[in-house]
């Protein structure tokens, strides 16, 4: 690569830093720009899925399934400001089910056991509230959230460090 296009890539990916917010592991990969962006690209179309509770619905149990203490300490926070109740995060991170009248979350958070045990969705049960494209959403959530699990694990990443 030539010294122009590599001080491009610096200049490009510092820019793209200042828009990812919080997310401090970037700021580490980012020494790799040729990972950093298509995982980037990633993490932005999940951060913008659905709704911001649904999100963290997702974010928090795959979190917890992996045992990703990164992630959780990241999420609890997020989740609350987005209003899910400390009785929803305790029932979402203990493998739980809502209450009754959350149908449409349990039927995601079922989905998600499902991904994460190895098994087929039961689509018909999601496509009672969930389509296509969602689906594949949520199996991209848990690829993503999984890869970060080991990134964050191997490296030894702590929330903050944007260094290391």
């Amino acid at each position: 690569m030539s010294q122009n296009n590599s001080s491009q890539n610096v200049e490009s990916m510092q820019e793209r830093l200042k828009t990812i917010g919080k997310a401090d592991f970037f700021h580490v990969l980012a020494e790799v720009p040729e990972l950093c962006n298509p995982f980037m690209d990633i993490a932005v179309d999940l951060w913008n899925f659905r709704d911001d509770r649904t999100r963290e619905i997702i974010v928090l149990r795959l979190a917890s399934s992996f045992g990703s203490s990164y992630e959780l300490q990241h999420h609890l926070t997020i989740a609350r400001q987005v209003g899910l109740s400390m009785y929803e995060i305790e029932a979402i991170i203990q493998g739980k089910m809502l209450e009754n009248f959350k149908e449409h979350e349990n039927c995601l958070l079922t989905a998600i056991d499902q991904i994460i045990n190895k098994e087929s969705v039961d689509k018909e049960s999601f496509f009672k509230y969930y389509n296509k494209e969602e689906l594949q959403y949520l199996v991209a959530f848990a690829g993503f959230y999984s890869w970060l699990n080991y990134y964050t694990t191997a490296l030894d990443l702590k929330v903050g460090q944007k260094t290391w």
